[in-house]
């Protein structure tokens, strides 16, 4: 019989009491938990997402004035495997000895290490979890595919290498967990969706069948924009609006993303980087907001993998970003 909890666990230094769980079977047993080092805590199951830190707020609430409020994130990218994402923490996140610089997988028994906290990572059987529909033709199970029309944004730091170099090895890590949790946040209150952390970056999506979103699409670039002028690093983000297929190998809570449309979309992210735009727009994207975001013509462009080429627009800065790279041939629209 297993018993683990699913509710916030509150950890402390002389206050390791957990109060609550949820009983399961050995036919239901979780998909994957934590247990805590030299501790009879019971195992704490972890479902898509397990937040850790001081503030209350977090999944596991580690009571440690060497633990930040919000620390780290496991968070599970197709169904079935997890990766450690540090927050910015001041301290640092360690698997397996080793500095958490970036999303790293954690496998089955990895040693995660945050303040004076040791968990061991377990997830013995790592099948993947999907969601399914019976079909009452065939009696089979098919995998529910849908298809919208949604917004989609990808976010990447610029020469992430470089900033190693330039900084040292541990500031560039808190650097880079503090801009994912900052991104994080402003996508999630402008109700967007941060479906995966891609190494130094991420894909967001918002789906928008009706194009009602466009105030919470606009209010999301202009924020981001505007944390390019906080400690952070320097970064580019892209956004493009198409039909997006949904389904097929999604985790719980979180949606497997796939179609020419996001393909598109990372592609773009490429070329912006290659011609130096800090944020650009798709066509697709920029028709529909033309009324309510400024926009410049960045030329048209060939996209790797798509016929012709492509009119891309960039975002026209009410107050240009520190050291933002000059823009090619932009004409007003």
């Amino acid at each position: 019989m297993w018993l683990c909890f699913t509710a916030a666990y509150d950890l402390g230094e002389g206050n390791d009491r957990i109060e609550g769980g949820n009983e399961m079977s050995e036919h239901n047993a979780p998909f994957a938990w934590l247990e805590r080092t030299g501790a009879e805590d019971l195992p704490f199951s972890i479902q898509e997402s397990c937040s850790i830190g001081r503030a209350p707020s977090n999944d596991i609430i580690l009571n440690n004035a060497n633990v930040s409020r919000h620390h780290a994130l496991l968070h599970t990218q197709d169904g079935k495997n997890f990766y450690l994402i540090d927050l910015g923490s001041k301290n640092g996140t360690y698997l397996n000895g080793r500095r958490v610089q970036q999303p790293c997988l954690v496998r089955d028994h990895g040693e995660i290490s945050i303040g004076p906290f040791c968990f061991h990572f377990r997830q013995p059987n790592k099948q993947a979890r999907t969601r399914k529909k019976t079909s009452t033709v065939a009696q089979g199970t098919l995998l529910e595919i849908k298809t919208c029309h949604c917004w989609l944004l990808v976010g990447d730091l610029v020469n992430s290498t470089l900033l190693a170099r330039q900084i040292g090895h541990d500031e560039a890590v808190q650097r880079t967990g503090d801009w994912l949790s900052t991104c994080k946040s402003l996508i999630e209150a402008n109700g967007g969706v941060l479906n995966k952390f891609l190494g130094d970056g991420f894909i967001a999506y918002w789906p928008d069948p009706e194009l009602q979103r466009q105030n919470q699409i606009v209010n999301v670039l202009e924020q981001l924009n505007q944390a390019r002028n906080a400690d952070h690093p320097a970064f580019r983000i892209i956004l493009h609006f198409g039909e997006v297929s949904m389904g097929g190998g999604a985790s719980l809570g979180e949606e497997n993303l796939c179609g020419q449309e996001v393909i598109f979309a990372f592609r773009m992210e490429k070329l912006a980087g290659s011609l130096g735009i800090p944020c650009m727009i798709s066509e697709a994207a920029q028709s529909r907001l033309t009324a309510t975001m400024p926009t410049l013509e960045a030329g048209r462009h060939p996209v790797s993998g798509f016929d012709g080429e492509h009119l891309f627009f960039h975002y026209h800065f009410a107050v240009e970003p520190q050291e933002a790279p000059s823009m090619p041939h932009a004409h007003a629209n």
